[in-house]
């Protein structure tokens, strides 16, 4: 099993590496999930790439973020840059530039990153159809989950053991985004989970303010043996966090790998970096209170000397390194060596003849044995001398120095690689300007009743709402996710609204269109989603109107985008109103209160939970603005809205389309992204 951990600079890689790393990631200054680590320029990846393979460890570099349209090009040539360089792999998040890198060069490792939220056989199997060498699973799998994918699959599978644990699924949070315009798909995630929240049923607080969405660290170093059973990749998360907390935590988790971790060495490791507590995660399945750190303390209280013990802690793998040395009286001195079937030669001056004490042969050995901090390790020396050779000191350095740095470039070179030429991306594709088509999307009987009262014939019904009074003509909207294990019953279903990559192997059958889960910014990842069926794809609400717009005037697949309703801003696994209060099987209306007062509607969707935006995206004012998108569809999105409120809705959007002034429906709206976007 692979032993993977953090570096967010060269200091951090330098101590994973020294500390017993098989593998470690890293991220480049753009297009990285942890865009506020100091990160690697171009410069630096190809010298810790060089580094590594020297010490026979590999390098994942993420490029794990969604890939917007007038960047795609740049996100490529970055990617072409890396194979060159020899990176083992890439860390990639964006399903349409995943395929375009596999196209560009395919040798390259490729990692689905756990931000494309991989939970089911299906996904994993669907993205190495795609070119994917690997999946990182979501965070919220259990083992008996995981090893149920591992038994439906072929390619590697990799999972986290350690570090920080978010609420909502990864991927599928849009919290920072909306609050602050900082998205966690873009790698630029303010926490604001992190802050107090007030959980309230119907209107009345039922907690105190307190960390609600906070939950503990994972730490599954006293469950290495099981976990080493169902995965192929062990991975530790932490690319913000210090060189020593990389050396720490590489050091036990190898030591845990081998079966020789102790509970003293893992307490150690949790004293240098806990944040409330440390757990076993979802590895054990849902504990609802039990996996909650509701203090939010972050503790640092590692000692002086454990910190001395990891700067000094050296256990890198070390390449056997063969020297022959030949000494002859009158010919010029030479020495050879040979390390991995890579051999070096380097010859200097003509040997005097010595006028005093004779050739020497322990001390030259010695001499040509001073490796320093080099990758080699001497693994055998030979000398071969005729007549009475004098051999200085500075000649037999400078020949070692010769021939390491040569078998150092041999070694890193054989890693590099040519690449295909970068293909033109975005090629103008456009769709016949027509007016688009108004979609509604409910979730209950009242919502679905009130839109049919407007003559809203065919709408996007909920997944449970379809099972009970859907029809032929009706689109049933999947969960926002199918776990491994989950089935979903579609038999009556002609029509589907995939939200999720795992889904799609069981919607194939039906007509597909895209939803909004699957974070669509450009217009290559439309493509490859229209390849597999899909005759309609939903636009990013992360994106603004302008990019947009650089899509639909890109790509003849017909778009998608909501133009009103309360966006989701989380997905939870762990159902805070159980963790926090009591279960209360969907019963009540329940919202999480910010310490400014914006309460956040939290849906019940089966133990899962969506936490909504406090406030409803509107545009029924705006819809030029929409329709000059030239999308195939907008769509209306009700959730927590009474029937009357749908009507009011429904009736301001229709004046709208006409044309007419639309009267006002809510005190308090957004307009999301659509002017602003995200960084």
């Amino acid at each position: 099993m692979e032993l993977l951990s953090p570096a967010g600079d060269f200091a951090s890689l330098k101590t994973a590496v020294r500390c017993g790393a098989d593998a470690v990631y890293i991220g480049g200054k753009c297009f990285s999930a942890r865009r506020n680590a100091n990160n690697f320029t171009n410069e630096e990846i190809a010298a810790a790439v060089d580094f590594c393979h020297l010490h026979k460890v590999k390098v994942y570099v993420t490029v794990n973020i969604v890939i917007k349209e007038d960047e795609f090009s740049d996100a490529l040539s970055f990617a072409s840059f890396l194979a060159e360089t020899g990176a083992d792999g890439i860390i990639v998040q964006d399903l349409g530039l995943l395929c375009a890198i596999r196209k560009l060069s395919p040798d390259i490792r490729l990692n689905a990153s756990t931000q494309m939220t991989v939970c089911s056989a299906d996904g994993v199997n669907l993205l190495q159809k795609l070119g994917a060498n690997r999946v990182v699973l979501s965070r919220e799998l259990s083992k008996e989950e995981i090893a149920s994918i591992n038994a439906k699959t072929t390619i590697e599978l990799e999972a986290f053991v350690h570090g920080a644990m978010c609420m909502s699924w990864s991927g599928q949070c849009y919290l920072s985004s909306i609050i602050g315009g900082r998205s966690g798909n873009r790698g630029l995630c303010a926490q604001p989970c992190r802050l107090p929240y007030t959980l309230y049923r119907n209107g009345q607080a039922v907690t105190n303010a307190k960390n609600l969405l906070c939950m503990k660290d994972l730490c599954l170093a006293e469950h290495m043996h099981e976990f080493q059973t169902i995965a192929d990749s062990a991975k530790i998360e932490g690319r913000m966090k210090s060189p020593e907390y990389a050396g720490v935590v590489t050091r036990v988790y190898k030591q845990a790998m081998e079966g020789a971790a102790d509970r003293a060495g893992i307490q150690d490791m949790l004293s240098f970096f806990s944040r409330g507590g440390s757990g076993s995660g979802y590895f054990h399945g849902r504990g609802f209170d039990k996996l909650m750190d509701y203090t939010g303390t972050e503790k640092v209280t590692a000692s002086k000397d454990l910190i001395s013990e990891i700067q000094q802690t050296d256990i890198a793998k070390k390449r056997a390194i063969s020297f022959r040395l030949t000494a002859r009286e009158g010919l010029p001195l030479a020495l050879a060596a040979e390390c991995d079937g890579f051999s070096a030669n380097a010859a200097g001056a003509p040997c005097e003849r010595a006028k005093s004490a004779a050739f020497d042969k322990m001390r030259a050995k010695e001499q040509i044995g001073k490796l320093g901090d080099t990758a080699f390790v001497v693994k055998k020396i030979t000398t071969e001398t005729e007549g009475q050779p004098f051999v200085p000191v500075s000649a037999l350095n400078s020949l070692r120095r010769q021939v390491c740095a040569d078998l150092q470039e041999q070694i890193c070179a054989s890693y590099r690689r040519n690449v295909n030429k970068i293909t033109a991306i975005g090629q103008i594709a456009k769709r016949e300007t027509r007016p688009p088509k108004v979609c509604v999307q409910v979730r209950t009987k009242e919502q679905m009743e009130a839109a049919a009262s407007c003559g809203i014939k065919a709408k996007y019904l909920s997944y449970d709402l379809f099972r009970r009074f859907g029809t032929e003509k009706d689109v049933c909207v999947l969960p926002p996710l199918t776990k491994e294990g989950e089935t979903l019953h579609l038999e009556s279903a002609a029509r589907v609204m995939v939200q999720n990559i795992g889904q799609i192997e069981a919607a194939k059958e039906k007509i597909m269109c895209g939803g909004e889960r699957l974070n669509v910014t450009n217009s290559e990842t439309m493509k490859i989603l229209s390849s597999i069926g899909m005759k309609r794809v939903t636009l990013s609400p992360e994106l603004n109107l302008k990019e947009m717009k650089q899509i639909t005037d890109h790509c003849a697949v017909p778009a998608e985008v909501i133009a009103y309703g309360r966006l989701s801003v989380m997905l939870l696994e762990n159902c805070v109103i159980k963790s926090a209060y009591r279960c209360t099987k969907g019963e009540g209306f329940f919202e999480l209160c910010d310490r400014k007062g914006e309460r956040f509607p939290v849906l019940c969707e089966g133990c899962r939970n969506v936490m909504l935006n406090s406030v409803p995206l509107y545009m029924a004012d705006k819809l030029d603005d929409i329709v000059s998108l030239n999308a195939g569809a907008i769509r209306l999105v009700f959730t927590t809205e009474t029937g009357d409120e749908v009507k009011k809705v429904l009736s301001a959007y229709q004046a709208g389309l006409m044309g007419k002034a639309p009267r006002s429906v809510f005190d308090k709206i957004t307009r999301g992204h659509f002017y602003r976007g995200v960084e």
